[in-house]
């Protein structure tokens, strides 16, 4: 599941998805939308930007992690928040792994194979 706000880097995302072998992709537009997605259906990798209306995707983290039924599912931040102090925050925060914008297809691609294949 892919939580993002940006209709663009949402598109860009399906087309990474769309190239991977037995993937699909859901994806929210906000983080409440995503927290009520990831209980329901159990996504088995949440790629999450950090920059949300409303919640931002820290707290939807927490959130994550607070709930039982989420707690075990891995996400993988992918922000525009670029600077090493802020990468540094997303890792001591708890995130699989923190990827910067703009998108680099390789190592997405790279990170969704990893990811999935532990799945």
């Amino acid at each position: 599941m892919y939580v993002e706000d940006n209709p663009a880097n949402l598109l860009l995302m399906r087309r990474i998805v769309d190239r991977l072998d037995g993937v699909s992709l859901r994806s929210a537009t906000d983080a409440e939308q995503g927290l009520r997605i990831a209980v329901d259906e159990q996504p088995d990798l949440i790629i999450m930007d950090i920059s949300l209306p409303g919640m931002d995707g820290f707290e939807a983290l927490a959130w994550l992690k607070d709930n039982s039924k989420t707690a075990h599912l891995p996400v993988i931040a992918l922000s525009a928040n670029a600077l090493p102090m802020q990468v540094a925050r997303g890792n001591a925060a708890g995130f699989a792994a923190y990827l910067t914008k703009p998108i680099d297809i390789l190592e997405v691609t790279s990170r969704l194979k990893v990811f999935l294949s532990e799945a």
